[in-house]
């Protein structure tokens, strides 16, 4: 797979990258006709092995969706990792930093 190019894009452009779903699906799994949710799974799970993670954590299936690239050792990628895992622990019902929900909203959504 020529995920190696997206994590070359990403370090080029400061840690950071907003890409289409096509142009991931056409760089991981160029001989696939479309995106699946198996795949996009694949594709996570290489860009975790990569040093990236995604916002939306969970890739859409759809082409025409667009998505962050980041990478894991910036400070973009630390914070974006600090918040999943607090929206991991909310999910739980552990206790949280408090009013974090009121202050960032759109959290939960983006990142669980």
């Amino acid at each position: 797979m020529g995920l190696e190019v997206i994590a070359n894009a990403v370090k080029v452009d400061d840690g950071v990258k907003y890409l289409s779903m096509y142009t991931l699906k056409k760089y991981a799994a160029p001989h696939r006709d479309r995106l699946s949710r198996d795949l996009c799974t694949e594709i996570s799970a290489m860009l975790d092995k990569a040093g990236l993670i995604t916002l939306p954590k969970v890739l859409p299936t759809y082409e025409n969706h667009w998505v962050f690239v980041i990478e894991k050792g910036t400070a973009l990628g630390q914070a974006v990792t600090l918040a999943t895992r607090v929206v991991g622990i909310s999910k739980l019902g552990a206790p949280t930093p408090a009013g974090i929900h009121q202050e960032y909203p759109t959290l939960t959504a983006q990142v669980g």
